[in-house]
């Protein structure tokens, strides 16, 4: 008679939209603390006890389960308890000595080290989990686990914190994300996820501001953002920036804005969302510099996008628009002008042109000199961690520190870059109260 058995596997939401993907090959880069350890054993043991794979062969107790980190050392110390406390109810053995845990139903998950990789070699795989691959070899996949997986039409967990000079793990990412829908199977056969140590919710938020604040700014971004360093960048050091959100009293507000593509409109299945984000800089053009109001950024269809810009320039009265000229911009001008006319706030758009210049060249003319004199300020408080600031700041220094590295979203740097062909900063303005009076010293003549 068969018996049934209940695992009481808690995820939080982030584990949750890993753990249903049905992609066969999945790629994590997390935060440390989000729980990469506690998911990859819940993960082994659920494949462990899988009878059909996710394209419907039937498994076998001859195709095992392995779970590799980069030393053997590293994954008996760590993971082997965490396995041993999930895997309890449907354990029928456990070997001490060598990490070998057979469940109920026969099926063995094994504990490898890739710091000696022929002894992961020649296994039947169902499902290999790759434990912070950037510290591995990318042979450890291409060469060693990838033909054993082969064996069963498998599946593979790639879970880590990325690493800076490690470019593999990143590489595989961007793999993920970009993978079309198969058509046989009407999915990605691989998927990327990219989460911070905050998409934990049982992590405390003062004690990631805690750790937070004794680590450098780009081992913070690295470590507890699972952000991808580039390599080279800091052209625009995160240092140089300025931060008031006190806005200053001359100066007049434009808007910038660089299209990234848009999200599919509700019902259209056809066209593929890009991962470009538009960014929409809200800037005020001042005698000291620029001062930034906010930086809307984000993924939206052609009508939203629209509204977005229409809405930006009558929040702050900008006196300008400028819309990164192309394709795209000749997409969102319809809206553009539906949208003004529907709000009856009619301002002159203008298409913003790269001059015959590279995307550095521009950028850095634009930006560089501005930062290092002081002359770009952010719209926040001083006082603020880097983790703490708005978020649209936060995503604005970090594309900066890794400009001008081509792996690296550059959307809101290539926005704030565009407020320079919109206008000059003004040295002087015209008051009133500051002019003498004419009076004229002939009355017959007015002179």
């Amino acid at each position: 008679m068969a018996r049934t058995v209940t695992l009481p596997f808690q995820l939080h939401d982030a584990q949750r939209e890993v753990h249903e993907s049905p992609s066969p090959c999945k790629v994590v880069l997390a935060g440390r603390g989000w729980g990469k350890t506690r998911y990859a054993a819940i993960d082994a043991v659920s494949k462990g006890l899988e009878t059909v794979n996710w394209c419907g062969r039937e498994l076998t107790t001859e195709a095992e389960v392995m779970y590799m980190a980069p030393t053997f050392d590293q994954a008996k110390g760590i993971f082997w308890p965490v396995l041993k406390e999930v895997a309890e109810p449907v354990t029928l053995a456990a070997h001490e000595n060598t990490c070998l845990l057979t469940l109920i139903n026969g099926v063995r998950i094994r504990l490898k080290g890739m710091d000696n990789e022929d002894r992961a070699r020649g296994f039947i795989l169902r499902h290999a989990i790759l434990d912070e691959y950037a510290d591995m070899e990318e042979t450890a996949w291409s060469v060693v686990t990838g033909p054993s997986v082969m064996k069963t039409n498998g599946t593979v967990l790639f879970i880590g914190t990325p690493k800076r000079g490690r470019p593999h793990f990143p590489e595989l990412l961007e793999k993920a994300y970009n993978e079309p829908d198969d058509p046989e199977h009407g999915f990605p056969l691989w998927s990327g996820f990219q989460f911070p140590s905050s998409s934990n919710p049982w992590l405390d938020e003062q004690a990631i501001s805690a750790i937070a604040a004794t680590m450098s700014y780009e081992r913070m971004r690295e470590e507890l953002e699972a952000e991808i360093l580039a390599e080279g960048g800091n052209y625009l050091h995160p240092d140089w920036w300025n931060f008031d959100p006190h806005e200053p009293h001359d100066g007049y507000f434009v808007v910038a804005v660089d299209l990234g593509g848009f999200t599919p409109a509700p019902g259209n299945k056809h066209m593929k969302e890009r991962r470009d984000d538009t960014a929409i800089a809200i800037v005020k053009i001042h005698s000291r510099g620029w001062w930034v109001k906010e930086i809307q950024y984000g993924r939206w269809d052609t009508r939203e996008t629209a509204l977005r810009i229409v809405r930006a320039g009558r929040s702050c009265d900008a006196v300008r628009i400028g819309v990164e000229k192309g394709s795209l911009y000749n997409a969102v001008w319809p809206y553009l002008s539906d949208v003004m006319a529907q709000f009856g706030q009619f301002r002159k758009v203008e298409p913003l042109t790269h001059g015959n210049q590279h995307k550095e060249d521009r950028v850095m003319a634009s930006l560089e000199g501005r930062l290092q004199r002081g002359r770009i300020t952010l719209n926040c408080s001083e006082t603020l961690a880097p983790n703490e600031r708005p978020q649209w700041a936060q995503t604005l220094i970090k594309q900066a520190a890794d400009f001008p590295a081509p792996s690296t979203p550059d959307d809101l740097i290539d926005a704030l870059s565009y407020v320079d062909q919109l206008g000059k900063t003004p040295f002087w303005q015209y008051s009133e109260e500051k002019q003498d009076q004419w009076e004229p010293v002939d009355e017959i003549v007015g002179l």
